[in-house]
């Protein structure tokens, strides 16, 4: 097994770390891009979101199908196939033009999308040693980020500049070099059991997961806290596109930035857990987060960008611990207990944009930190329950 900092750790987490890096900077490159898709196919904002939604959606529906064929068939040819059908996706989206065509090759990227992570985490909690496991996970989840905002600063520019097309081109020549690079370094798995393709056997393994209070907890604080996180940044960036502030799709691309605390913050969650404990972390970061949606009730830019700076410092200490939560909990088919977690997670990912939205539409800006307030309010005693199963 992978021992932390040896070189054969550094490795395998920096080709798994790449591939994370493609995977989500092929996801949201079209997040800056609503209100262009709005004014150019001549749409509503919820309408033009589905270009956004789509893309979660098909990841959240198709994670589970690649778990169950990575638990049989291996690890790195899912993440192979995945990047390799990413990179078409990507490319036939360079010669879409019409709203029609956008959601439906996004709802395909968003399929091919995820086979990557719904393979990654089962891959470090079998490969690496169990002291090296949350160190990993969140050097991945930090590579989530840079991805993230790497492909949103890459729409907002190119999009702004050329057209929403080109960007796509740009992430489909990114991700072929992806997959040259998994090939080549990616070790095969080495401690991986296959497990059977027949349907009892995967009906077990999904009820087993279902039925386990610790997993499916973690499951539902995924979910609410990134459809929360998440889709803030959408309807903040479009807020910020209305007087006074005016701003221009390149603009609130560059609001992505402020995930960046996140990034440092997901490399040090595995540090922090060790020393305090998961589940007082995993209170902090939704503490955390729900103090920073706060200061974007405020009418200053500059309290904006400080609340969704403390917004992802707080969030991916959440989405950090409770990922690495379930791959250490799940005794068998990690894959798609992972894969399970992941699908609640994006798509809240895709409902929480339109839940958000409403209030936006219908009422105000002031109602919606508000709205994502409320429903954060369920995570503390999902978190309090996992305490009282593990007694700590």
């Amino acid at each position: 097994m992978l021992t932390e900092k040896s070189k054969a750790y550094r490795h395998t987490i920096a080709t798994l770390a790449f591939s994370s890096f493609l995977v989500f900077c092929n996801l949201y490159t079209v997040q800056p891009m609503l209100s262009l898709f709005s004014e150019k196919f001549n749409v509503s904002e919820s309408m033009a979101n589905w270009i956004f939604a789509s893309g979660s959606l098909g990841i959240s529906c198709c994670l589970i199908p690649w778990a169950i064929f990575a638990d049989h068939f291996g690890r790195k040819i899912i993440i192979l196939v995945s990047l390799i059908l990413t990179t078409l996706t990507s490319l036939l989206l360079f010669f879409s033009h019409d709203l029609t065509t956008w959601i439906g090759l996004r709802l395909l990227q968003g399929l091919s999308l995820a086979g990557m992570p719904a393979v990654a985490v089962a891959y470090i909690t079998e490969e690496f040693e169990q002291n090296a496991v949350i160190s990993a996970v969140g050097i991945y989840i930090a590579a989530n980020t840079l991805g993230g905002i790497s492909g949103r600063l890459i729409g907002g520019v190119l999009s702004e500049y050329f057209s929403p097309n080109s960007a796509m081109l740009f992430c489909s020549l990114i991700t072929l070099l992806g997959v040259i690079t998994t090939y080549l370094y990616l070790p095969k798995e080495s401690q991986f059991t296959p497990q059977s393709l027949a349907v009892k056997g995967v009906i077990k393994n999904l009820c087993q997961h279902i039925r386990n209070p610790q997993l499916w907890r973690t499951f539902l604080i995924g979910g609410v806290s990134f459809g929360m996180f998440i889709n803030l940044f959408s309807v903040v960036g479009l807020h910020l596109e209305q007087a006074p502030w005016d701003f221009s799709t390149t603009q609130v691309s560059l609001l992505f930035l402020c995930y960046l605390s996140g990034t440092v913050t997901a490399s040090m969650a595995g540090k922090l857990s060790y020393k305090w404990g998961t589940i007082k972390i995993m209170f902090l970061g939704w503490g955390i987060f729900s103090i920073g949606i706060l200061f974007t009730l405020f009418d200053s830019l500059g309290l904006i960008i400080i609340g969704l700076l403390i917004c992802s410092i707080g969030f991916f200490l959440v989405h950090s611990l409770a990922s690495a939560w379930v791959g250490k909990t799940a005794i068998r088919a990690r894959a798609l207990a992972s894969a399970l977690y992941l699908s609640c997670y994006y798509l809240g990912a895709s409902l929480g944009g339109f839940y958000l939205l409403y209030f936006y539409q219908k009422m105000s800006w002031k109602v919606v930190p508000l709205s994502a307030e409320l429903l954060l309010l369920t995570i503390p005693s999902l978190i309090w329950r996992l305490k009282k199963a593990v007694n700590i």
